[in-house]
C-alpha cells in the first residue's frame, strides 16, 4: 500500500485570558488525512464535518500544504491525493484548518521519510494559516504558548477536563477579529500579562484554584467578542452554577469551553445538556501527544 494517513486534533485557542499566545489540545476531535502519491494529477475528497463547503481545488488548504511542502523542501512529485476525514465541527473556533494543514504536513512529510523537523513542519504551516497558536497545539499536543521567536509546550494533567458546549451558527474569524479595538491602554495590557502569567502557572502545575481565578478575567478579546458568541454568559452562568472553573470562548468562536475537574465532569455535562438540548454537547478531555502516523507504509 503507497498511501500514509496522519492524525492532527482539535484545538482550542486563546483558552481566555490568553489570547493569540495560548492553546490546548483536545483528544475527542480530530482530523485524519491520507495522503497516497499519484502518477500525475491531483484528488482531494473530503468526508465528516464541512465536507459540503471546503472546497476540492487549489483553494483547499490540504492541496496548499502538499504545495509549500514541496516548494520548502525542493521534493517532488507527479501527483497526489488526499482524502480528509473531519470529526472537528467546521468554522466553530476549534482548529479545524490548522488540523487539516498539519496533518496534511505529516502525512507528506512522513512520505519522504519524515525529511523536515516537527518545528520545521510548522514554519511551513504558518505559510498557509498565521493562527500560530492553533498550530503550534496541534502539531505538539499539551498546553502551548507561541509567539513570533518562541514555541513552548507543557504537558496538561488527566485531572483538568473540558465540556464544549456548540451552537448552531457560526462565528467568522474574520469578523471576531474587526470587532477588536485597534490599541489597549496600558492598564488592561498589564491586567492582560498578570492573569495569563496566572492561567499558565495554573495549567502547568495543575493548580485548579489558580486557573479558577482567572480564566474568566480577559480584558482583550472577549468583552467585546461576546455579542457574536451570544450564549457566552447563559452557559457561563450555568457552568459556574454546576461547579466549572471557568468558561471561555474557544478561538474566535462559536464553541464554547467550560473548564471543569475531572470528578466534576459528568456533572456539568448533564447540566449543560439538558439546558441546551439544541446545541452540540461534549465532554472533552486534553491529548499530550500531538499530530501522529496512524500507518507506517511507504510512499513509493
Amino acid at each position: 500500500m503507497n498511501e500514509i494517513t496522519a492524525r492532527a486534533h482539535a484545538t482550542s485557542a486563546n483558552i481566555g485570558v490568553m489570547f493569540d499566545c495560548g492553546a490546548i489540545a483536545i483528544r475527542e476531535l480530530y482530523t485524519d488525512v491520507t495522503f497516497k502519491r499519484l502518477s500525475s494529477g491531483h484528488d482531494i475528497t473530503i468526508s465528516g464535518y464541512g465536507s459540503d463547503q471546503i472546497p476540492v481545488d487549489e483553494n483547499n488548504l490540504a492541496f496548499k500544504a502538499v504545495k509549500e511542502y514541496l516548494s520548502f523542501t525542493g521534493h517532488s512529485l507527479n501527483g497526489f491525493s488526499v482524502r480528509i476525514d473531519n470529526h472537528i465541527p467546521f468554522s466553530g473556533g476549534l482548529g479545524s484548518s490548522a488540523a487539516s494543514i498539519i496533518a496534511t504536513l505529516a502525512a507528506v512529510n512522513a512520505c519522504f521519510e519524515n525529511s523536515v523537523s516537527l518545528m520545521k513542519l510548522l514554519d511551513i504551516a504558518l505559510k498557509i494559516e498565521h493562527h500560530g497558536d492553533n498550530l503550534l497545539a496541534c502539531l505538539s499536543g499539551g498546553f502551548t504558548m507561541y509567539s513570533e521567536h518562541s514555541r513552548v509546550k507543557n504537558d496538561i494533567s488527566d485531572s483538568l477536563r473540558g465540556v464544549l458546549t456548540i451552537p448552531d451558527y457560526k462565528v467568522s474569524t474574520l469578523h471576531a477579529r474587526k470587532v477588536l479595538p485597534v490599541n489597549y491602554s496600558r492598564a488592561d495590557s498589564v491586567k492582560a500579562l498578570q492573569y495569563a502569567s496566572i492561567l499558565t502557572y495554573g495549567i502547568i502545575s495543575n493548580d485548579m484554584d489558580a486557573i479558577k481565578q482567572v480564566l474568566e478575567s480577559d480584558v482583550i478579546h472577549e468583552p467585546f467578542r461576546s455579542l457574536l458568541n451570544r450564549d457566552l454568559n447563559e452557559v457561563r452562568q450555568l457552568a459556574g452554577e454546576n461547579n466549572a472553573l471557568g468558561t471561555t470562548i474557544s478561538g474566535s468562536g462559536a464553541a464554547i469551553i467550560s473548564f471543569v475537574s475531572k470528578e466534576n465532569q459528568e456533572y456539568l455535562y448533564h447540566a449543560l445538556k439538558k439546558h441546551f438540548p439544541d446545541h452540540h454537547v461534549i465532554k472533552i478531555s486534553f491529548i499530550n501527544e500531538g499530530v501522529t502516523i496512524l500507518n507506517r507504509y511507504s510512499c513509493f
